[in-house]
């Protein structure tokens, strides 16, 4: 009798542990695999966007010599960085990829050089487009890769977080069966006492299956997902080296397994270290499950800003019946990471007001220009509580938004130059922004105000805009 109870329990103890076993390995197996297809892939996406991303800071400064008459240095600059980005995309194995953008970048790049005229650049124009076309080319198949990938894994982690519950879920029963049958065997040998064992031994059996399903579900089913880093940390220094031991021994006892788990000491400490190592790789799979879905959020809101960029940097642009909430949420968005960064407090206060027919790059151009310049006031100003308040209100022939800050504010004299051509503040301003967001919001049929009460007070920048632009009224 007592050779049957336990083997029993020795088939038990297997139960609780293979299941587990066999889930950790594959799950070690898959985060292995995640790791370096997310490592292989951040690198060509970045160097695909930085590429892109460079080409269309050309694009706008080819745009902005049709007022300035040539092409500036920083255009340049950014051409020839977007054609060594793509050379680089090239030499890591993807010039079938790649294909002609880094030969047509590189020519056109040595082609313009600095302070090229509008001339010149009318007689590349097809060149130009070309390139742009070849370069978004590149830049959609690694986004698409990008996201294929990231997708792929959090897929992974949902099929690794079923895999884990239904592991426990099978280990729960078999351990109530086994639990069952040693307390049937048992009732057998202690028929005097059968009542108070009885209710001895589902104490422990219940227990055990509470303990085990609470501790591990609480745990493994919120610790799924890893970011490409902390994936790689984990796979690199995993905390169940002493796995491949455990079966190692198991398997070194496979001839007497009963006799093993029943009278060796070290049998006796393997189900403290399964669980504490159970216990490990739970907190590490929760840690998991929140950097891949910030992972999957920074690069949707990627995906966002490229599409916002690639939609104001239109070389032409074309009314569109838009809501104001929309358009600010847009520029809010772009702005939001550097608002964070300097501790920055943006308070929204929005009215209801009508839909307005605008051309959505050039008030997103001013709007992006504004909230950045409050940012800078803000900082600059060394106050604690820097707060920039975005609102939105509706006037008798249009809206207006507004953008105010606590900032350095702007001294009287400089009140009549600010929206001067190279006029500026800022050790590193270039006096175009303001300039430009002003002729912007003409050009809309608006205007663009602004109002201080002096230095260290802040500033408020107001864009009035019709409801209608004068392109929307002739059409």
């Amino acid at each position: 009798m007592k050779r049957a109870t336990d083997k029993l329990i020795a088939l038990q103890f297997l139960a609780v542990v293979l299941p587990i076993a066999v889930v950790l390995l594959v799950q070690m197996a898959a985060d292995a695999r995640r790791a370096a297809r997310l490592e292989h892939s951040r690198p060509l996406r970045i160097l695909a966007s930085e590429a892109r991303a460079n080409y269309k800071t050309f694009t706008n400064g080819a745009a902005d010599a049709v007022d300035t008459g040539t092409l500036g240095a920083q255009s340049v600059k950014a051409l020839q960085t977007a054609a060594a980005r793509l050379t680089e995309l090239a030499d890591h194995g993807e010039a079938a990829v790649v294909g002609d953008a880094e030969s047509v970048v590189k020519d056109l790049a040595a082609t313009l050089p600095k302070g090229a005229t509008l001339s010149t650049l009318i007689s590349l124009r097809s060149r130009i487009i070309e390139s742009d076309t070849l370069t978004k080319a590149v830049d959609d198949e690694f986004e698409r890769r990008d996201e294929f990938v990231v997708k792929d894994a959090i897929a992974s982690a949902v099929y690794q977080k079923r895999a884990v519950t239904g592991a426990l879920i099978i280990t729960a029963i078999l351990t109530v069966l086994f639990v069952l049958a040693t307390r049937r065997r048992l009732k057998a040998r202690l028929e005097a006492d059968i009542s108070a064992e009885r209710e001895r031994s589902r104490q422990a059996g219940m227990a055990e299956i509470a303990t085990n399903v609470l501790h591990n579900v609480g745990n493994v089913l919120n610790s799924v997902n890893i970011s490409a880093s902390i994936v790689t940390d984990r796979v690199r220094k995993p905390r169940s080296a002493g796995l491949g031991k455990v079966a190692a021994l198991l398997q070194e006892q496979a001839a007497d397994l009963v006799g093993f788990v029943a009278n060796d000491e070290r049998a006796k400490h393997l189900p403290v270290y399964l669980a504490q190592l159970a216990e490990h790789l739970a907190r590490d799979q929760e840690v998991t499950l929140k950097e891949l879905d910030l992972l999957r959020k920074n690069i949707d809101h990627i995906k966002e800003i490229v599409s916002m960029q690639q939609s104001y940097s239109k070389l032409v642009g074309v009314p569109e019946r838009l809501a104001v909430a929309n358009l600010v949420d847009d520029a809010l968005r772009m702005n939001a990471g550097s608002f964070t960064r300097h501790g920055v407090n943006l308070k929204c206060e929005f009215e209801d007001v009508p839909e307005i027919v605008v051309e959505k790059h050039k008030v997103l151009q001013i709007l992006v220009n504004l909230l950045r310049n409050a940012r800078y006031a803000c900082e600059a100003s060394g106050k604690p509580d820097k707060e920039v308040v975005m609102r939105i209100a509706k006037q008798a022939a249009g809206v207006q938004i507004a953008v105010i800050d606590n900032g350095i504010g702007i001294q009287p004299d400089h009140m009549t130059r600010i929206f001067s051509h190279g006029f500026t503040t800022k050790k590193d301003g270039h006096g175009f922004g303001l300039h430009s967001g002003a002729l912007a919001a003409r050009d809309l049929g608006g205007a663009l105000h602004v109002h201080s009460a002096g230095a260290g007070q802040g500033a408020t920048f107001t864009l009035d805009l019709p409801f209608k632009s004068p392109e929307a009224i002739y059409d």
